[in-house]
């Protein structure tokens, strides 16, 4: 089981010219679920499915996870099968109990979804309670719709095609016995490259170190150069890619948040309807972690360097306030370094209420001033 954090590729539809919050003609959704504020704007796809009893449980939709899982929280409503299995979190590995399925329901409709499950720590690096990641165990069985304009998902009938759906765009297996879902072509335009569809990325994407390299060259060496992309023949501008050494480039949430992105899994096609050029302006959890990235590459963030690396290790919203308190790490450093940073009217720009140093028993060992410009 694998959990790239949170990945689900919704099959949506939207109408080009009018009210897009109108299903087209003869496109009578099986299901249509409300989306979260943020998705695609630095935040990840939240849905809420329920329990056999009824109860609400918001899941997050990753077409980058193998396999749904459940967040520790619910491990009480799960029953053990007796098994094990080794998934990947934020910080490696580690091993899991496997657990029965339960049984899920999106509306009044039971998802088909695989036999057994595991858990995982999730909430506390959304920064809100969710029950849940639901992975291609799940998502592969329906055709789904996400579509950003209006802020539904749509689980679709299978096959029947809409042209306003835009480009096709076949889905290819990320690898030999890994059914998550890739494309044939990479952000710099060259066909029979492997990128993998990640909606549980909530960022642009990633290239492999040799075409980061080309893309990032002062003499391009490529039909795209940073900051622009090619995706399906398109010209995107204004796209923020990141190098990672790993066996395959790709796509995360907020790219695709341009589109109304169908993904007929049944099929193995995608399609995408470009709404936008443009990328969505980032509110919540990712615009306050993108304000502070901001901060730290512009050399005005307290407690770090200019240019400085490190990783986000969790967050937490004040709902009363509107607050993210983001919890960050430097390489070959045990601090924990937290920042309050609260979102000004309009929610795109941020100013830091309150940062501290802490050590691994929480034990505050520093505090910062709160005189960080907005962003």
């Amino acid at each position: 089981m694998r959990n790239s954090f949170l990945t689900l590729a919704v099959c949506m539809v939207a109408i080009l010219c009018g009210d897009r919050t109108h299903v087209l003609a003869g496109e009578q959704p099986m299901v249509e679920l409300e989306l979260n504020k943020d998705a695609g704007r630095g935040g990840w796809v939240i849905v809420t499915l329920h329990s056999e009893a009824g109860k609400n449980l918001p899941f997050l939709i990753d077409t980058g996870a193998s396999h749904t899982l459940f967040d520790r929280a619910q491990k009480p409503d799960l029953k053990e099968d007796g098994g094990k299995t080794t998934i990947s979190i934020w910080q490696g590995e580690e091993e899991s109990r496997t657990y029965l399925m339960p049984r899920l329901y999106a509306g009044a409709m039971l998802l088909k979804a695989g036999k057994v499950t595991a858990v995982q720590e999730i909430s506390s690096h959304v920064g809100q309670p969710i029950a849940g990641i639901l992975g291609m165990d799940v998502l592969s069985h329906y055709c789904v719709q996400l579509d950003f304009e209006a802020g539904k998902m749509r689980l679709l009938d299978s096959g029947v095609v809409n042209t306003n759906w835009g480009k096709a765009l076949k889905l290819v297996r990320l690898r030999r016995g890994d059914a998550r879902p890739a494309i044939g072509e990479n952000f710099l335009g060259m066909k029979g490259a492997i990128m993998q569809i990640d909606t549980g990325d909530p960022s642009d994407g990633w290239l492999r170190p040799k075409y980061f390299a080309q893309w990032t060259n002062s003499v391009p060496l490529a039909e795209a150069h940073s900051p622009n992309a090619v995706l399906g023949s398109w010209q995107y501008p204004d796209v923020s890619l990141r190098r990672a050494d790993v066996f395959c480039d790709g796509v995360g949430l907020r790219f695709l948040s341009r589109h109304l992105v169908t993904f007929d899994f049944p099929k193995g096609v995608m399609y995408l309807n470009r709404i936008i050029a443009e990328p969505r302006a980032e509110i919540g959890r990712g615009g306050a972690v993108t304000f502070l990235i901001k901060q730290i590459m512009s050399g005005q963030l307290p407690g770090w360097s200019k240019g400085e690396h490190g990783v986000q290790v969790g967050t937490e919203l004040d709902p009363a306030t509107g607050v993210w308190t983001i919890h960050l790490r430097k390489a070959n450093d045990a601090s924990t370094y937290n920042y309050s940073v609260k979102p000004l009217p309009g929610e795109i720009s941020w100013k830091v209420e309150e940062g501290w140093r802490s050590d691994s028993s929480n034990r505050v060992l520093e505090r910062y001033p709160a005189a960080t410009p907005p962003g």
